[in-house]
């Protein structure tokens, strides 16, 4: 997932739900932007906490065609 606002946070927790590999890539130091930062950081817990891979002050910078054998 790229981005960690309300909708990329949804998507996640409904992929991970059905038990796919998650990895969140935000490019700011927190989740949810809108929120103050101490709201953010339990938010940021929780979603460890589920198994989620949460990467922050990340950016992304190219995309990579693999080929699953």
């Amino acid at each position: 997932m790229i981005g960690a606002g309300f909708i990329g946070l949804e998507m996640a927790e409904n992929f991970r739900d059905l038990g796919l590999e998650v990895t969140i890539i935000e490019m700011i130091n927190q989740v949810m932007a809108p929120v103050d930062y101490p709201i953010a950081t339990i938010v940021q817990q929780h979603i460890r906490s589920k198994g989620v891979d949460l990467r922050l002050n990340t950016a992304v910078t190219g995309f990579a065609k693999t080929i699953n054998q």
